[in-house]
């Protein structure tokens, strides 16, 4: 290579370096403004992270009570079970007192049904006995007024 090749070569590489320099400036001015920028951003959330513990605080305490109502209606719900199992309990007792009521009707229907059938027979025995008793009686009054006469 010669000389003027290579001092070609050189302010072609020293205008491509310069390029990269204005580009390279360019970008270290732009990053100096986003530094600037993130800075502010940070002072910014370093003011708000009062806020934010606060805001962490009054979640944690928010948590706290709603676990706390979340166990009371878990109680109140067990609670309201144990009410239905025993309603539930006594409805199936007064279920079994009422066939045992419905069944001992049944047995009282049965045994009036039986008692009346027995009186009626009993009527019409009696009432045999008094047409019996009457022509006895008949009898007998024929046979006095027999003897008598």
């Amino acid at each position: 290579m010669e000389s003027r090749e290579y001092l070609l070569l050189v302010d072609l590489i020293n205008a491509r370096f310069g390029g990269v320099d204005t580009r390279l400036d360019g970008i270290d001015t732009r990053l100096e403004g986003i530094d600037t920028r993130l800075g502010r951003v940070e002072a910014t959330l370093e003011a708000h992270e009062g806020t934010f513990a606060e805001i962490a605080a009054r979640f944690d305490a928010l948590d706290r009570r709603v676990e706390a109502l979340a166990d009371a209606l878990a109680d109140h719900r067990r609670e309201m079970l144990q009410h239905f199992d025993e309603i539930y309990r006594r409805i199936e007792r007064l279920e079994q007192e009422y066939q045992a009521v419905v069944e001992a009707l049944r047995r009282i229907e049965t045994r009036l049904d039986t008692e009346a059938r027995r009186r009626e027979a009993l009527e019409g025995g009696l009432a045999e006995l008094g047409r019996q008793l009457g022509l006895l009686q008949a009898r007998v009054d024929r046979l006095e007024d027999r003897l008598r006469g």
